[in-house]
């Protein structure tokens, strides 16, 4: 369960650009060593071929979905 140890908090607080590129490099590792795939393997195939969002687009799904959550919670 790689995943959620990469995006703890990320939908609770905004993230820097700069985090999120530290944080999608690592995400790009972890791929190539999962498919044992050479560093010149396309990262794009990568997250195509695994059914992975890059980092950004996951930050983003992520905050609307709790946001979406926030705004339907009752009292």
């Amino acid at each position: 369960f790689i995943r959620p140890q990469l995006e703890y908090g990320l939908s609770l607080t905004m993230v820097p650009k700069e985090a999120l590129s530290i944080l999608q490099k690592a995400q790009n590792n972890i791929l190539r060593r999962i498919v044992s795939g050479h560093r010149s393997t396309s990262i794009n195939a990568l997250h195509k071929l695994l059914l992975i969002e890059k980092i950004e687009l996951r930050n983003a799904s992520l905050s609307i979905r709790f946001a979406d959550k926030l705004h339907n919670c009752t009292d």
